[in-house]
């Protein structure tokens, strides 16, 4: 999906709408070992004996989240998909992560899908089908 904004556009790898949230999924294809490094807001690869910097994914999120909140009905739930499963993720800070963006490996999406169905069953947003096809229509 894509969306037009000032002074990027944005383009998000998948977005689900279902009848109480809609669910914002990022899928990364990295490789070797993943350092999240808070402090220096930075995400750090080694991959042999190689080591590069690159942004932090959530920025990426948070953006896109910024852009959505606005259009769409009712909650928000996003996350960052990490394709490969001998992809390694670290944390460089004992602490927790400062962020309710989490990053997964694509084998707990099922599980991380069906948690959030939970969190958020209580209201539906989309009371019938077609609230929800005229909702997307109008995103394009």
């Amino acid at each position: 999906m894509q969306l037009s904004g000032k002074p990027y556009n944005y383009q998000m790898d998948a977005l689900l709408l279902t009848p109480t949230f809609t669910f914002h999924i990022e899928v990364k294809n990295y490789t070797g070992t993943l350092w999240f490094d808070d402090p220096f807001d930075q995400m750090i690869r080694t991959n042999e004996e190689t080591e590069e910097g690159f942004r932090n994914p959530i920025h990426q999120v948070v953006r896109h989240r910024e852009k959505l909140l606005p259009l769409i009905p009712g909650p928000l739930a996003s996350c960052i998909v990490i394709n490969r499963s001998s992809t390694i993720l670290k944390s460089l800070n004992a602490k927790k992560r400062n962020t309710d963006i989490p990053i997964i490996h694509r084998h707990n999406l099922l599980h991380h899908f069906k948690a959030l169905e939970e969190q958020f069953s209580s209201a539906p947003v989309f009371r019938k089908k077609n609230e929800r096809r005229r909702y997307v229509s109008s995103l394009n």
